[in-house]
């Protein structure tokens, strides 16, 4: 797959959907992806367990400040048997309020699948991502462009 630049999302509105989406999202994305990185809401006991727990799976590089919602505090891990495991068993609202929230999926440095997770929304980038393999899901999507107003702006205008 060649990686370009783009700045196409769809926006995908996961309010109440079946979970069963989650997992049609990962099994779409985790073998091409390269890592997955995640916004670090707090730092507590669990968090400090996890990265016992998921030493080896941590990247040594800095989170991509690139990310579509970054907050400051991005922990990237490489996508070892481990961290699938780890993806594949959590819903995609335990990612709301958890101590890692807003999984983004990265192909080298290109964030393919972003995403809010208290706002219950994905984001995939149509440049990476084969829009047909998602006509099934028949979420709320829509198409934007975030170079004519600002990202955040249009992202709050999406769902009102």
């Amino acid at each position: 797959m060649e990686i370009n630049e783009s700045k196409n999302y769809w926006a995908i509105e996961f309010v109440n959907a079946d979970e069963t989406k989650w997992l049609d999202i990962l099994d779409y994305i985790l073998p091409m992806a390269t890592h997955v990185e995640f916004n670090i809401l707090y730092c507590d006991q669990n968090l400090k367990d996890f990265l016992i727990d998921f030493n080896n799976s941590i990247s040594r590089e800095e989170g991509n400040k690139n990310k579509m919602y970054y907050t400051g505090n991005v922990l990237r891990l490489e996508l070892s048997k481990k961290v699938i495991d780890f993806l594949k068993h959590k819903k995609y609202s335990d990612f709301k309020n958890f101590f890692l929230e807003d999984p983004s999926f990265y192909i080298n440095d290109k964030e393919v699948i972003a995403s809010i997770s208290h706002e219950d929304q994905i984001y995939l980038n149509s440049m990476y991502v084969d829009l047909n393999h998602f006509n099934h899901f028949k979420l709320q999507h829509k198409l934007f462009e975030n170079k004519e107003i600002g990202l955040w702006e249009k992202i709050r205008n999406l769902f009102k």
